[in-house]
């Protein structure tokens, strides 16, 4: 009995072990911080060397890594959805190189190793700069990204060779560097809402029928009554054969269409939304 109570054991631990993350943090506690972290909802703010935050008293070593993931989900995402972040990062005690990387853990395994999860690197900065440096861009959560809670890392290092990674390409979401900061928070993604109802194409305008087009101008044609949503696209075909075969138009995916002169008589059309 005591010999099937520790082989239990021992494999709930070997499973609590797994499910961890892999730990990134800089080795010195003197110099790096991110000052200012925004996406989506996430709007934290925290001061050189301390890593209680404005939205959230984070845990962890000031200079070196700061655990916000305690405060739980401190924004919702939709999958599909494009969400602008910035980071405000400084080197606190002078004038050096900084990089920045973002990483999510899209399909919550517990690492940042799987394809798309690197969602941003900074641009090169090999060369000291003046700090505190802000950077921002846009993520996109692709539509394949796994609902409920996961994780986000924001790595700001110190970079332009030894003691540094040389570029931000060099940082490694797992591990240690030398000066800067890693920060974690939690994200809850949502999937995306599924379509529902039926889409209405409408008719054309003028109406559906023979229209008498002059040969020498051209001819405004759009549609009416149709479904009002920006997710409904829209493609117009033209046939010269009576709708026999027809032929997509490749730059009219619009709700109008404009017919140039000249065209090939007895041409037919039609939109498909």
């Amino acid at each position: 009995m005591k010999k099937i109570f520790l082989l239990v054991t021992l494999c709930i631990t070997s499973i609590f072990a797994q499910a961890q993350y892999c730990n990134s943090a800089s080795t010195s506690t003197f110099d790096g911080d991110i000052l200012h972290f925004q996406f989506a909802n996430i709007n934290n703010t925290t001061q050189c060397g301390n890593n209680n935050g404005s939205q959230c008293i984070g845990l962890g070593t000031p200079f070196n890594y700061s655990n916000f993931t305690v405060c739980g989900s401190l924004t919702n995402v939709l999958a599909g959805s494009t969400y602008t972040f910035s980071i405000n990062a400084n080197t606190c005690n002078g004038q050096f190189g900084i990089g920045v990387k973002i990483f999510i853990d899209y399909n919550q395994d517990q690492d940042f190793l799987d394809p798309g999860e690197q969602v941003y690197v900074g641009p090169s900065s090999t060369t000291w700069t003046t700090t505190p440096l802000t950077i921002t861009g846009s993520i996109t959560i692709p539509l394949t990204a796994s609902p409920g809670l996961t994780r986000l890392r924001v790595i700001q290092s110190e970079t332009g060779g030894w003691p540094f990674p040389a570029t931000p390409a060099s940082i490694q979401p797992c591990g240690t560097y030398s000066y800067g900061e890693t920060e974690d928070y939690s994200i809850n993604i949502i999937p995306p809402i599924p379509c529902s109802g039926q889409v209405d194409g409408g008719q054309i305008n003028p109406a559906v029928g023979i229209l008498n087009i002059c040969p020498t101008a051209s001819t405004f044609l759009n549609l009416i009554g149709n479904s009002q949503n920006s997710d409904i696209g829209y493609q117009w075909f033209s046939s010269t054969n009576g709708g026999a075969t027809w032929t997509a138009m490749p730059n009219d995916t619009n709700t109008s269409v404009v017919i140039p002169a000249g065209g090939a008589p007895s041409t037919m059309f039609y939109c498909m939304s």
